[in-house]
This record gives C-alpha cells, sequence and structure tokens, in this order.
C-alpha cells in the first residue's frame, strides 16, 4: 500500500488517500499475472445468434431444424414462428453454413468462408 495526495474530484480540496500497489497494466494484480483466462464466447446459448439470412418460411422451419440435426448440427434449430435460424455456437453455425453451401463474407479465424 502507498499514501498519495490528490484532489478530490467534488471538492477540488487536496486529500492524502492509501492506494493498493503491484498493480499492473490491465488491471491485473502480480499473483494474478500467470493465470490463464478464458474470454466468453459471443455465440453461446444463453445469448444465441438469430440469423435472418439463413432463414426459411415458417412451413419450412421444423423441416429445415430436423434435416440441420440429421446431419449433426445440434446447435442450431429454425423458429417455427418466424423460420429465423438459431445458433447456439459458431462451430454449429459454420455447419450449417457448410451444409447449406453458404458463406459468411466476413468470416474471421476458424469461421466458414465457402472455400472448401
Amino acid at each position: 500500500m502507498a499514501m498519495i495526495t490528490r484532489r478530490h474530484w467534488l471538492s477540488g480540496e487536496l486529500e492524502t488517500v492509501e492506494v493498493e500497489t503491484g498493480v499492473f497494466r490491465y488491471g491485473g494484480h502480480k499473483e494474478d499475472q500467470n493465470v490463464k483466462t478464458k474470454g466468453i464466447p459471443a455465440i453461446r446459448p444463453d445469448k444465441p445468434l438469430v440469423s435472418t439470412a439463413l432463414g426459411v418460411i415458417p412451413a419450412q422451419a421444423k423441416d429445415m431444424t430436423k434435416a440441420a440435426h440429421e446431419s449433426g448440427n445440434t446447435d442450431g434449430y429454425y423458429r417455427e414462428s418466424d423460420g429465423k435460424c438459431v445458433f447456439e455456437s459458431r462451430s454449429g453455425r459454420n455447419r450449417e453454413l457448410q451444409r447449406r453451401n453458404r458463406y459468411d463474407g466476413d468470416a474471421g479465424y476458424g469461421d466458414h468462408c465457402g472455400s472448401g
């Protein structure tokens, strides 16, 4: 711990406060610098990706979901209410794009971009 003097944000008066030392850049502490962390996936079951472009008419939704599950893609489904395609993972999205011969023009590393 260290003592510093600074101006109070509201009153403008000088104050002396105790602050923690040993903090590295990005807010990591010395004892935490060797701990590996994993990011949170952008597409996950509690926050799925809803695709209008891969959607079908509502009458075809049940058949398309069945076909996707038969091909091994269990990470997505077609909503029967509006026919939109709902993905719960990136890998499920990639498998569905490959199954339907579609591609992502803005594909990132590991995403299906239509080649192969």
